[in-house]
């Protein structure tokens, strides 16, 4: 009894101090109805609950709200043994406003309190409570609104755990709370494209137009031309464009072929040979319609399967460099290995195996003349 007794003061002390303390602040009034499952160790089966709650938030993050609850639940394993709860606390509330939603609230409460237990045979059970669980606010109006919360309502003096669902019907007493409206200083912008004259780097914006914070007009795909002289506003990163912002037409096929040759029986690509994919991916960038086809070769030596293999591994290798070290989207490249089908030299000498160990990539390019 004295426990209660202390909580009861402490909680009542603390309501008090809200009360006298002037915050701008908005009163709640939420009666409510629930349902609380005991702990197991209570032998009471789970039962509806009724309650009310006095609520007071201080700003749009901070608030209390001092609860009673009853409830009456039937015994489980001993006959008879019915029993009546009681549970006053007081709880902070912290409002999780990052989501940004003027009616939609959701929260976070930890409170403490005193809950007594009375049964019909083994009389009266107090324990101090701790309570902690989410929780959120729904409102249809400036007055009126819902609020849903789950407790973990937890006996510090028997670690016991109850589970507590309640919702309640919220009506704002008092007068409500206004919200502060942010004045915009008066400052100059005479081109009135939200960027003020000291800082504005383009003085002169069209009215209407969409700027940057320094106040000049957009490029949003980065061709070089301006939102609203952009007439093809999507053109792919990096393609050159005319005056209107379009990708220049098709006018003409140009065929690169690579100087890339490889050791017998190797797919590996050497450092001297780089110069030459560079230049491809140069090509591929300046051109944004430009597909390639990386053709594999090999000479003679050795068996057809097995030179097919290594050509298909030769125009991989010049197709995964490409994409991994110079940026090309890997759906513009198509690597096809001939094997020993299209040789360029004789391959009864050195000299001609050597140039037909070779890579060479045809090039589609989309060209203005």
């Amino acid at each position: 009894m004295m426990k209660k007794t202390l909580v009861t003061a402490i909680a009542l002390s603390i309501a008090n101090i809200a009360l006298a303390e002037d915050h701008s602040g908005q009163w709640y009034l939420n009666p409510m109805v629930g349902h609380q499952k005991p702990d197991s160790e209570r032998r009471l089966n789970e039962d509806v609950v009724y309650g009310l709650g006095v609520e007071y938030q201080y700003n749009e993050s901070w608030g209390t709200e001092l609860k009673y609850l009853q409830g009456s639940m039937d015994s489980e394993g001993v006959p008879g043994n019915d029993a009546d709860m009681k549970h006053l606390l007081l709880e902070g509330i912290y409002n999780l406003n990052a989501l940004g939603n003027n009616k939609f609230t959701p929260y976070l409460a930890l409170g403490l309190g005193h809950q007594e237990y009375d049964y019909d045979l083994s009389g009266e059970n107090g324990e101090t409570t701790a309570t902690f669980g989410p929780g959120f606010r729904y409102a249809f109006s400036d007055r009126w609104s819902t609020k849903v919360d789950y407790r973990l309502v937890h006996a510090l003096d028997y670690s016991e755990n109850d589970g507590l669902f309640t919702i309640a019907l919220s009506y704002a007493f008092g007068k409500t709370a206004a919200k502060p409206v942010a004045q915009k200083p008066m400052v100059a912008d005479a081109d009135k494209d939200g960027v003020i004259d000291s800082q504005d780097q383009c003085p002169n914006s069209a009215m209407g137009v969409s700027v940057d914070s320094r106040g000049c007009e957009l490029d949003s795909d980065g061709d070089g031309v301006v939102n609203s002289k952009d007439q093809c506003p999507n053109t792919v990163a990096g393609a050159k464009v005319d005056a209107k912002g379009c990708a220049e037409k098709l006018t003409r096929t140009e065929t690169i072929v690579l100087n890339v040759s490889f050791a017998s029986s190797s797919a590996q690509l050497t450092d001297n040979f780089m110069p030459e994919v560079e230049k491809a991916a140069a090509f591929m960038r300046k051109y944004s319609s430009v597909t390639a086809v990386i053709e594999g070769h090999t000479d003679s030596s050795g068996g057809a399967a097995f030179n097919q293999r290594l050509s298909q591994r030769r125009a991989e290798a010049v197709r995964d460099v490409l994409i991994n070290q110079f940026g090309i989207a890997a759906n513009r490249l198509t690597a096809v290995g001939y094997g020993e089908d299209r040789p360029v030299a004789d391959n009864s000498t050195v000299a001609g195996r050597k140039a037909n160990r070779r890579v060479a990539a045809v090039f589609k390019a989309q060209v203005t003349e």
